[in-house]
């Protein structure tokens, strides 16, 4: 059964998107009246609105609730049954300038509680073909917690406990994080064997002139279940350089990017895995070697083909992302994704957005080879193709729908295709 959300989270979601704040009731009736409900960018908030309140005096509360519901629907012989679920998504930010505390600093606290689950796994499917449905994955609800000082508006530091699926729903074009976008965590968050999707440290962001640099420190290991605190650097480190490039093409905007991971940190060589797993006498030419320096070298793009000269964040276009990696001690050899999407091009649909898009990915032949010895299952490529149209009933209610079409990593299983729909309010 799904762990009840914690006391002083629902306090504080009470609290911080329920309750008017002091001072709010003393305006006027004229000043105080918010907009029509279909009119709201969320259900409780808009000009007038006690968020909006919090919201210029440094406190920011930006919650969702969204529903899922998915099944495999091909081939017939799997678990066809309809996988429902749930997540609330509540972010608090705070933003100390504005409440007269400390110039430049801010800090941002991220929520999630999940109930149920989704059709991952199904059909030899080995990446998440729902990612808000598989993170957190080994508990129902996660804390992430960053603060920021921003020294000018070209540099700034954010440290603390990262959450890096939602850190992927700011990339422009193709969004991110599994909601309003791509559901399969191929496009959502694209794995990369170095970065966790949790992880503690630090990134410094500068800007200049011919490109944008960000560079992460962290420690290897996933902190969702803790601060990442106890012990961090003590089995490596982990850096992460992205180096983007924003350009123009027929005056219409675009982002190439550079990215290289590097980690320190001692694994077991993949090779290895059926000397630990498996029973096999020891004698002296058996040995379990160690496997260090983890790498990553890719190259992502986003090119808008259309944009609207009013609204520049509105707009569609096309997107991709490549990397090859050393295949051992990292699990993947390389990876691939294109595709097109953006705001709904459909005249009077703009909040709408659409994709379309295919993806591979190649796992290490080291790894895929004990597999074989220690379970029998052949590991091939997984690839697949995804269609998503998310359709703005209000500016705060969104209904969505996905279907996927994928070859799955396990050799022997046939071609899987996965429906779903979601239901998304924004309080």
């Amino acid at each position: 059964m799904p762990k009840r959300m914690p006391w002083w989270a629902l306090a504080l979601l009470v609290a911080g998107v329920l309750t008017p704040p002091m001072g709010w009731a003393q305006t006027s009736a004229d000043e105080a009246a918010m907009l029509p409900l279909a009119e709201r960018p969320t259900l409780l908030g808009g000009p007038n609105s006690p968020e909006q309140w919090l919201r210029d005096r440094g406190v920011g509360i930006d919650a969702s609730w969204t529903g899922f519901g998915q099944a495999l629907t091909s081939p017939s012989s799997g678990d066809n049954s309809m996988q429902g679920g749930g997540k609330l998504n509540a972010k608090f930010n705070f933003d100390f300038s504005k409440l007269g505390l400390w110039q430049g600093f801010s800090a941002s606290a991220l929520y999630e509680q999940k109930w149920g689950h989704g059709a991952n796994g199904f059909n030899g499917v080995l990446l998440p073909v729902n990612t808000q449905m598989y993170e957190p994955k080994d508990r129902d609800s996660a804390v992430s917690l960053t603060f920021t000082q921003r020294f000018s508006d070209t540099v700034s530091l954010t440290a603390g406990k990262f959450n890096m699926v939602d850190a992927a729903s700011a990339t422009p074009i193709v969004g991110g994080g599994g909601i309003n976008t791509f559901w399969n965590l191929n496009f959502a968050a694209p794995p990369s064997g170095i970065v966790p999707a949790y992880i503690t440290g630090f990134s410094l962001s500068v800007k200049t002139e011919p490109a944008n640099y960000t560079l992460m420190v962290y420690d290897p290991k996933d902190s969702q279940n803790d601060s990442g605190l106890s012990g961090w650097g003590k089995n490596g480190i982990n850096t992460r350089l992205a180096v983007q490039f924003p350009v123009k093409i027929g005056g219409l905007d675009g982002y190439q990017t550079i990215v290289g991971a590097f980690s320190t940190q001692d694994t077991v060589d993949l090779a290895d895995l059926p000397q630990i797993v498996l029973p096999i006498p020891r004698g002296p030419s058996t040995r379990v070697d160690v496997k260090g320096n983890s790498w990553y070298l890719g190259y992502n793009f986003q090119q808008y083909l259309w944009q609207n000269p009013a609204t520049p964040t509105e707009g569609w276009g096309i997107f991709g992302q490549a990397f090859i990696a050393d295949g051992n001690p990292n699990v993947y050899r390389w990876f691939t994704n294109l595709g097109v999407a953006g705001s709904s091009p459909i005249p009077g649909r703009s909040r709408d957005r659409f994709g379309i898009g295919y993806f591979r990915t190649s796992f290490s032949h080291d790894l895929t080879n004990s597999l074989k010895i220690i379970t029998g299952a052949t590991i091939d490529d997984e690839s697949g193709v995804e269609v998503f149209y998310n359709a703005a009933l209000t500016p705060w209610l969104r209904l969505g729908l996905d279907l996927q079409y994928i070859r799955p990593g396990v050799r022997g299983q046939g071609n899987a295709t996965f429906a779903g729909m979601s239901m998304q309010v924004k309080f």
